[in-house]
């Protein structure tokens, strides 16, 4: 069994571990950032290039009305750092679905 195998398989038996944790919690096994709550409240990355992206995409949200010219907030601070954002959540070149291990 090549390495690769055993980890997808392990990273199947922990997902399915932490999804039955609580059947409450909508779990998103593919997303870059996603945000959930009354009132978007709840805002949670993948990573940490992924926090970068959910925290500028957090910034254009809340203060969208603080642009003078019409740019989104986010995307002015990114220009700035020189940063090349992804600011589609759904977006996440490194999650992926896991084949069910049977």
């Amino acid at each position: 069994m090549c390495t690769n195998s055993f980890l997808s398989s392990y990273a199947q038996v922990s997902w399915d571990w932490v999804i039955a944790q609580s059947h409450e919690v909508d779990w998103q096994p593919v997303a870059r950032w996603t945000v959930d709550g009354e009132n978007d409240k709840i805002w949670t990355s993948s990573g940490v290039q992924a926090g970068m992206d959910m925290a500028l995409a957090w910034i254009g949200h809340v203060y969208q009305s603080y642009s003078s010219n019409g740019e989104d907030l986010g995307d002015t601070i990114a220009r700035i750092e020189e940063y090349v954002r992804n600011r589609d959540p759904h977006n996440d070149p490194f999650a992926r679905k896991t084949p069910k291990v049977t």
